[in-house]
């Protein structure tokens, strides 16, 4: 019998993280499902299981950078081992650099660079 696979996805909740997500399931991979929204998570962890794999939803904003590593970290003590990471949580803005609030580009580095590094440590 073949090693089961586990992936973490983050920002698991909707758009690709919950494609990417149902994928996996259709291809066997067990998940550990990251993403703000509890019930939206849910959802997506109740269309997975319906493909016969492990699915473990986890409630986590990767914007309070003070937990992201211990969380994830526990997150992927969990499993016997981590196969895959899809660091997928991202935001953006539109609109002129030049209108763009400090404060919103400061949330975007903070999402889409820093906890992608944090979750990858």
């Amino acid at each position: 019998m073949a090693q089961k696979r586990y992936a973490l996805i983050t920002g698991a909740s909707s758009g690709i993280g919950r494609a990417t997500a149902i994928a996996f399931a259709k291809a066997g991979i067990h998940l550990l499902l990251v993403g703000r929204d509890e019930a939206r998570l849910a959802l997506v962890a109740n269309m997975a299981r319906s493909h016969g794999v492990e699915v473990q939803p986890f409630r986590l904003d990767l914007l309070n950078l003070s937990e992201v590593r211990t969380h994830i970290e526990t997150i992927a003590r969990s499993v016997p081992h981590l196969d895959i990471v899809i660091n997928n949580a991202g935001m953006g803005y539109t609109g002129t650099l030049m209108d763009t609030p400090l404060d919103h580009w400061q949330r975007v580095i903070d999402l889409n660079l820093t906890s992608v590094f944090q979750v990858v440590q």
